[in-house]
């Protein structure tokens, strides 16, 4: 039988190891997202689809001009149909509009919906129309 001092320096060694092993997986992971940032960037420049504007030491990606009142018309239209303001954020991503926020695009997108009543019409709870659809 093992007596608990033992156990308990075992216990410690393979505590550490393991918290030395998650801090390598962080610092590798930070290196990937770095690599797939750039790799994105690059692909977004070759294809002609962003105007590479960097903010901050930040690339940003924008594959439509114009303003976030504008992308969303344009989303909402392409759609047909009234839309949910979080599949609004998921087509705008798609379409590679990023942002920094660590709350995501929905609070800027939730604001613009409702800011802009020249544009915007809420039709049920979160989910918009164009108020003059082409």
């Amino acid at each position: 039988m093992i007596d608990p001092a033992t156990k308990i320096a075992v216990l410690d060694e393979m505590i550490q190891a393991s918290l030395a092993r998650c801090q390598e997986l962080e610092a590798q992971t930070k290196e990937e997202s770095k690599l797939y940032e750039r790799l994105y960037f690059e692909k977004q420049k070759i294809s002609g689809a962003t105007n590479g504007v960097e903010l901050n030491g930040h690339q940003t990606y924008q594959t439509n001009h114009g303003s976030l009142p504008e992308r969303i018309g344009a989303v909402i239209q392409a759609a047909e149909e009234p839309m949910r303001a979080r599949d609004i954020v998921v087509e705008l991503e798609k379409r590679g509009v990023r942002t920094d926020s660590p709350k995501g695009l929905l609070p800027s997108v939730l604001s613009a919906l409702n800011r802009r009543s020249d544009l915007f019409r809420r039709v049920d709870r979160g989910t918009y129309t164009l108020v003059n659809p082409k």
